[in-house]
């Protein structure tokens, strides 16, 4: 029982064994290592165990590592260290019909304009070209320059400025295969379901052909939102052309930056994105 008082001969050799082990990965959990014996004299011989229990481990050396008695698990379950930090997703370049399409983002004026930010850089990254439109509620939040530099074109802002402003917005009606609005407030909703042209990007879209899907992710308010109003507009907008025309990015339910919880805050950016090469299939 010398062992006892002091540290076992053999716990160093475990100990190496099981720093080797644990340097190669052990992310996959009890239930994937079978939920037998093995996977717990792994954990134990983690937490450096000694005594019998060393002895046992040091015997049956297959039962020390998962890892070496079936090296497909460890390919199948990488470690957590493996993986970046809170890596952001990148989705990969698009490919086959919708791929390099033409994408013109609708901005409106609500706290949730920040993910549009992140919109543009993720389209850019699948390869295709975004052209922005903001309304003048919408550069209060962020300026124009912002997206301009993430987007590498001028950002359309309003129906009188530009070189030749009489055509400007049948232009830019005319370049997308694609139109998204996000976020989409529910005054620009309004203007939309009634045909109001009152600025430049209700005018875009008023303007462009009906062949050019346009993808609305509203945000706003709960109450806003469940208004009965709004609620007529985006059913008005649906309709159109059997719901080939406008389709819907439905906001999710948290904790909204108005402090209120409930449904309202812009769709996480994946759905939207995955909205858009949806529409650019269709």
């Amino acid at each position: 029982m010398a062992h006892l008082r002091g540290r076992h001969p053999l716990q160093s050799l475990l100990d190496q064994r099981t720093e080797v082990d644990d340097t190669a990965g052990h992310g996959s959990s009890w239930a994937a290592r079978g939920g037998d014996a093995t996977g717990i004299h792994h954990c134990k011989a983690h937490r450096g165990i000694s005594g019998r229990g060393a002895r046992r481990a040091l015997n049956n050396p297959q039962r020390t590592s998962i890892h070496q008695a079936n090296p497909t698990t460890r390919a199948a379950h990488p470690s957590p260290r493996s993986y970046g930090a809170l890596a952001p997703h990148v989705p990969p370049p698009a490919t086959g019909h919708n791929a390099d399409m033409k994408v013109l983002l609708g901005v409106t004026g609500g706290i949730a304009i920040y993910k549009a930010c992140e919109l543009v850089r993720r389209l850019r990254e699948g390869g295709h070209e975004v052209q922005v439109v903001m309304t003048e509620a919408a550069q209060r939040f962020v300026t124009p320059m912002t997206f301009e530099v993430l987007s590498g074109r001028p950002v359309g802002v309003s129906l009188w400025e530009g070189k030749d402003p009489s055509i400007e917005h049948i232009r830019l009606a005319r370049w997308p295969d694609v139109i998204a609005v996000a976020p989409a407030t529910a005054n620009t909703l309004g203007r939309l379901a009634h045909g109001l042209a009152e600025d430049l990007l209700s005018t875009v879209v008023l303007a462009s052909r009906a062949d050019v899907p346009v993808v609305i992710a509203p945000a706003m308010n709960t109450a806003m939102w469940d208004n009965p109003l709004v609620r007529r507009n985006i059913e008005m907008l649906a309709a159109v052309d059997g719901g080939r025309r406008y389709r819907f990015v439905e906001p999710a339910e948290k904790t909204l930056a108005c402090g209120e919880s409930g449904i309202g805050a812009l769709a996480d950016e994946p759905r939207i994105l995955a909205a858009i090469a949806d529409a650019g299939r269709s």
